[in-house]
């Protein structure tokens, strides 16, 4: 009986002596042993555990590390410094007690499992992945409770669920050039209310977000960024997005059903959007793409909510159900050369088609070769220049256009109104008078923008000829102003800023005590009907 249990405790420290990792242990600064295998440079270590008992257990026969836990950058053993480079895989695998970890600067690979089902309870603590490293294995950290990730700018691999930790609320993705993801990274969490994409991100890997309905709160794609992978934020919760001037390419699928996706603003580098992007999400209102864009995938905007879209003038390629959303009412397109299209790609055939006015006969011949163009009837010209208008005073009087410039007719008509008080000076484009008169016409050859002027009313004026009959005194006035010569009706007294003040009817003295001293604009109005204005000055 002792010989067989001699023998089975010699066959256990085999299996351990084969198991153990490590070829040496040295007490890191937070009070843990650690363990390292040299590596075959010979000059850097790689962070290991010290035996496995073949089932579960990574520390069979030692103490597992508890608490808060800080890995150094380097580490001493036998009179040589070595460089903490790795921390292998499982190295602190089922750690349960294990705290937050400080990872140290000089680390480039995290192995598979290494952190998997450590500091599982509590709120979760800063998970920071230095930006030396460079690959992450599969389920690193998986079931880690991390409230807030920071990924370092050198990733370039991170594997199946490596980040699905619980309690995540926080993420910083700072990685340059992350190589396409073959499957989920990052996951689990709470909900996401706070995602920031690093300055100098230049590519948003496929599959980033893939699946991530936790996901919920805007996105902010830097002008940095030159392409966003497929699939990047795939059935994700986000509610907004802006994408940086620096994006040229939108992969397949990107934003797939990101059903809470409302606002879209596109940048202006964009070239391609591809096939499904952003199919099925809920973009509203009107759908403005860039200049810049050149092809439009398949069913790229499919199943949204917008009711326009403004497409610019380097567009080629429209492909089938580009833009199929059952309130799509009218398209503008800027291109002079038709772009390929395929079937409902503006939805209903029903869509109002505007393109430019020199290309309007192009557009139409093209309906009798294309049996795509064919389907849509409704096309349209546009002008291609816009005038607008607008008062230098807004409390001194108000201008409005009143007639549209188009293809046929290009004089665009404005007019100003001054307000009680005031009177109508002039037009000016771009400082210089164009005009005196309150309704003017003007030739629309480019974009341009009127500003109506207006002064204070000066002087009496009457619809008939008995001004003489008048008198307003004493002016300036102090305490009251009296009004002779007519049989009056009503005065209406009005401020510099064009408010009425006070109205007094059937009297011909008016108490002015009152008012502030500034001009009053007096509007007079006796029994016969006629109308007077004067100015008087109140002292």
């Amino acid at each position: 009986m002792a010989k067989r249990i001699y023998i089975l405790l010699a066959l256990l420290l085999m299996i351990c002596a084969t198991a153990s990792a490590y070829d040496f242990e040295a007490v890191c600064s937070t009070g843990q042993t650690l363990y390292y295998n040299i590596n075959t440079d010979g000059i850097s270590v790689t962070v290991t555990y010290p035996c496995y008992d073949g089932q579960y257990s990574y520390y069979s026969g030692y103490e597992m590390p508890q608490g808060d836990l800080t890995i150094p950058d380097s580490v001493a053993y036998q009179n040589n410094m070595y460089a903490v480079t790795a921390i292998g895989p499982n190295a602190f695998k089922s750690c349960y007690t294990l705290g937050a970890v400080t990872l140290p600067n000089t680390l480039i690979e995290i192995g598979a499992h290494a952190f998997h089902g450590t500091n599982t309870n509590g709120y979760g603590h800063h998970l920071v992945i230095p930006d030396a490293v460079v690959s992450v294995g599969d389920q690193a950290f998986y079931s880690v409770s991390v409230h807030e990730l920071t990924i370092g700018k050198s990733v370039q691999n991170m594997g199946y669920r490596a980040f699905d930790c619980s309690n995540m609320e926080i993420i910083h993705y700072n990685a340059t050039n992350c190589n396409d993801l073959t499957s989920v990274a990052i996951g689990s969490g709470r909900n996401i209310n706070t995602l920031t994409i690093g300055e100098n991100v230049e590519y948003i890997p496929a599959k980033l977000f893939y699946c991530f309905d936790r996901l919920a709160c805007d996105v902010v794609i830097p002008n940095s960024v030159i392409s966003i992978g497929e699939q990047a934020f795939f059935d994700a919760n986000i509610t907004s997005v802006v994408i940086g001037d620096g994006v040229v390419d939108i992969g397949a699928w990107a934003f797939y059903n990101a059903h809470y996706l409302t606002s879209l603003t596109l940048g202006t580098g964009l070239k391609t959007i591809q096939e499904s992007a952003f199919f099925d999400c809920d973009i509203e209102g009107k759908l403005e793409l860039p200049d810049s864009l050149e092809v439009v995938g398949y069913a790229a905007f499919y199943g949204n909510n917008f009711t326009s879209v403004h497409i610019g003038p380097c567009v080629s390629l429209l492909d089938s159900q580009a833009f199929m959303s059952f309130d799509l009412q009218s398209v503008v397109i800027e291109a002079t050369v038709p772009p390929l299209i395929g079937g409902h790609t503006f939805g209903y055939y029903t869509t109002t088609i505007h393109v430019p006015c020199a290309s309007l006969c192009d557009y139409l011949s093209i309906q009798s070769s294309n049996q795509y163009w064919a389907n849509y009837t409704n096309i349209t010209a546009i002008f291609p220049y816009q005038i607008t208008v607008e008062s230098a005073n807004e409390q001194m009087g108000y201008a409005y256009v009143t007639q549209e410039p188009d293809c046929c007719n290009i004089k665009a008509w404005v007019r100003a109104y001054p307000r009680p008080g005031f009177e109508f000076d002039c037009w000016k484009l771009d400082g210089v008078i164009v005009s005196t008169e309150e309704i003017f016409g003007i030739n629309v050859a480019e974009d341009m923008q009127l500003v109506a002027y207006f002064k204070v009313y000066d002087g009496i004026e009457e619809d008939y000829n008995n001004s003489s009959k008048l008198k307003v005194y004493p002016n300036p006035a102090k305490d009251f102003v009296r009004i002779g010569g007519i049989e009056l009706f009503e005065v209406q007294i009005y401020n510099a800023l064009g408010q009425l003040v006070k109205t007094v009817h059937g009297t011909n003295e008016i108490d002015v005590e009152g008012l502030p001293q500034s001009v009053y604009m007096l509007l007079i109005r006796d029994v016969e009907g006629r109308r007077f204005k004067t100015r008087i000055q109140k002292g």
